[in-house]
């Protein structure tokens, strides 16, 4: 019996994980190491609720096979203390530094105006450099990105609280992101993360979890996305696009 149990189990599995085709991972936009190729374009727009309502924007463009740009757009509405409209009109770029069996390793650089993440939304410039590695496999793909943020100018923000904190000569902030991506049969995927971000004005230290859920018709994606934020309690969900061109 016990036997028979583990059997089942085993088909059950292979059944819902291993997809029904071969998959060409550098097309699959979700993945957490994916980059476009030469003269590739992707847009991932998306939209979530929670404390406040914010869409996001993303187009990225491959300048060759291992260099990639992308400006990144958001706008929220319905915030507190009016920090509302456009939180962050940013510059991305990635660069494969190395790719062979054992994964791969990217070196993520940018500018932006407001906030790299997802809140808070600091409102002066930010200088980003980071550093993300994985691996990929048939069925699943594993992830790690560290990503320094840095604000030199003085300014305020709001903590999780909503207490106004000023600060002199500048913050900065560190987010450690893992991920786990799954490809499931029949185009699905699941994705599970969690994003830790650690300030220098420990009020403002985060701690979120990640999840999406979708399916890829052709070269496009569509998403249902979920996260939580440990110390505000802030639940939020939305929908995904993702687009190939």
């Amino acid at each position: 019996m016990r036997k028979l149990i583990y059997s089942l189990f085993i088909v059950n599995c292979s059944l819902f994980i291993s997809p029904v085709r071969a998959i060409d991972l550098s097309k699959d936009v979700a993945d957490p190491m994916f980059i476009e190729k030469l003269g590739e374009f992707t847009s991932q727009s998306s939209m979530d609720f929670g404390n406040y309502f914010q869409f996001h924007q993303i187009a990225s463009y491959g300048f060759s096979n291992r260099l990639s740009g992308a400006i990144d757009v958001r706008y929220r509405a319905g915030a507190e203390n009016d920090r509302n409209g456009f939180t962050n009109i940013g510059v991305m770029g990635t660069f494969r530094a190395g790719q062979g069996n054992t994964g791969a390793t990217d070196i993520l650089f940018g500018f932006g105006f407001g906030g790299q993440g997802v809140v808070p939304h600091y409102s002066d410039e930010v200088y980003s450099v980071g550093l993300r590695t994985g691996r990929q496999w048939t069925a699943a793909t594993l992830a790690m990105t560290i990503m320094t943020n840095w604000i030199f100018k003085d300014g305020e923000v709001v903590d999780i609280n909503g207490v106004e904190r000023i600060y002199d000569g500048g913050i900065a902030y560190i987010d450690f992101t893992p991920e786990a991506y799954l490809r499931i049969k029949g185009d699905w995927s699941l994705g599970l993360g969690a994003t830790i971000r650690k300030v220098t004005i420990s009020s403002l230290d985060q701690q979120w979890l990640n999840a999406r859920f979708g399916k890829t018709f052709g070269q496009t994606g569509w998403f249902v996305n979920t996260a939580y934020e440990v110390q505000s309690q802030d639940i939020r969900a939305g929908v995904a696009l993702n687009m190939l061109f």
